[in-house]
């Protein structure tokens, strides 16, 4: 009988909600059951949530929501907002989410591991576009991220290459965004400047989508003895809202001893163990060469992806290593170098 008695007095206070005006949504507290895309969640009590700051597009933010369905939520309004109520609970809104168990903003959690990329500035007012703002373009620096983000951001701004070598055979290396409109970077080795290669894009899970094949643009500039080329993916307006750029490093020394995450598509046997995740630190540089020494276990594949420190600022591009070796000798093309060339090319690269 008491059961009975709650749910009447909560289906009670329900019609005297909607009877007044309809439904407080910062009143509104719920569940998360699903995640549609990059910024919208549906909730238990049906409520379609559009999160604020948050692009709807990016594939990054959208993996990371996936991690958040059965935990509950409480919908927060900006204080000039249009709209503070609805009719039934079953319709959409746009508005912020805080984490129940946490208290967290959950678009500033999820700006905060998506960055730049995952900003969408024109949905944002007042307070919180400050905070945000303050967040993504701020001038503290970004934050360091835990291993399984970091992953997840450089997994979702790799790319798979290969190259058709004939007689059913390929190369394989990789490839990272460094822009939006499909700036990219990789070894010179692994496309010499071909333009027969096919690229495959990633998501932040890895999950490579080999149903869709991209060619190269353009090639920009190519230098044999540093080994990396800069070039242009050719993307179609889906794809170009779908990738996930990294920054480039802005120090102006790396110290030996700074962790690092690498990503990048290994083939030991017949089977390309795609978007493989590892971690290390700095060795020691060589200036004349221009080469950054790591212990993050490198081989076959992972040439052309990105080396990154933990706020996964790109320090470097995997290179190789020695075979046949017991030692841990790894190596990354110094982007100091590779930057350089960028600014004297005038070109638009995350992190100028």
């Amino acid at each position: 009988m008491k059961h009975l008695l709650k749910l009447s007095f909560v289906l009670f206070a329900m019609l005297i909600m909607v009877g007044c005006g309809g439904i407080a949504i910062d009143d509104i507290q719920s569940v998360i059951s699903e995640v549609t895309n990059g910024n919208t969640i549906v909730l238990e009590s049906g409520t379609t949530v559009h999160l604020r700051g948050v692009k709807a597009s990016n594939t990054f933010t959208k993996n990371m929501l996936d991690k958040y369905v059965g935990k509950e939520v409480s919908l927060l309004t900006d204080e000039n907002d249009s709209q503070k109520t609805i009719d039934s609970y079953d319709e959409e809104v746009e508005c912020y989410a805080t984490l129940v168990e946490t208290g967290e903003d959950l678009s500033e959690v999820l700006l905060t591991a998506g960055g730049e990329n995952a900003y969408d500035a024109n949905s944002v007012e007042d307070f919180h576009k400050k905070k945000y703002d303050e967040l993504i373009f701020g001038s503290g620096p970004d934050p360091k991220l835990e291993k399984p983000l970091l992953s997840a951001r450089l997994k979702a701004a790799t790319m798979l290459v290969v190259e058709p070598l004939g007689n059913g055979t390929a190369s394989i290396g990789s490839a990272f965004f460094i822009g939006n409109d499909g700036l990219a970077l990789t070894n010179n080795h692994v496309i010499e400047p071909s333009t027969r290669c096919k690229v495959y894009i990633s998501d932040a899970n890895g999950d490579i989508d080999y149903e869709q094949p991209f060619n190269l643009k353009r090639v920009v500039y190519s230098d044999d003895d540093y080994d990396y080329t800069i070039f242009y993916v050719d993307l179609d307006p889906t794809a170009l809202k779908r990738i996930t750029y990294l920054k480039l490093s802005k120090d102006k020394e790396f110290r030996a001893g700074t962790e690092i995450g690498v990503v990048g598509n290994p083939a030991p046997g017949e089977k390309i163990l795609t978007m493989s995740f590892a971690t290390g630190e700095i060795s020691r540089f060589e200036e004349e060469s221009g080469k950054i020494q790591i212990t993050a276990p490198i081989t076959h594949g992972f040439s052309g992806g990105p080396t990154t420190d933990y706020r996964a600022h790109v320090i470097g591009i995997s290179q190789g290593g020695f075979s046949d070796n017991n030692a841990n000798l790894n190596f990354a093309v110094d982007i100091r170098l590779v930057r350089d060339k960028l600014e004297e090319l005038n070109l638009p690269y995350a992190g100028k």
